[in-house]
């Protein structure tokens, strides 16, 4: 029953993280501003550079840009 339910969880994160880099690659095609598909909450989420960048500023984040760039589980640049 363990095995099943760690294929199970396997099998999602793989559907949403191929979602994720699909969104991310439109996004890139559209509005040609660079994306990267991060971790947040157990789920992968794509967000714009630009966006991490005002995020930043704003102390949402308590890391440099370059630790987010290098932990993203897939960029579009």
């Amino acid at each position: 029953m363990v095995t099943m339910k760690k294929f199970l969880t396997a099998w999602i994160f793989d559907i949403r993280f191929k979602h994720a880099c699909k969104t991310a690659d439109r996004y890139y095609k559209t509005t040609g501003y660079k994306a990267l598909v991060l971790m947040l909450g157990g789920k992968p989420v794509v967000k714009y550079r630009k966006v991490l960048k005002e995020e930043i500023k704003r102390k949402v984040w308590d890391c440099k840009l370059e630790t987010l760039e290098k932990h993203a589980l897939y960029k579009t640049y």
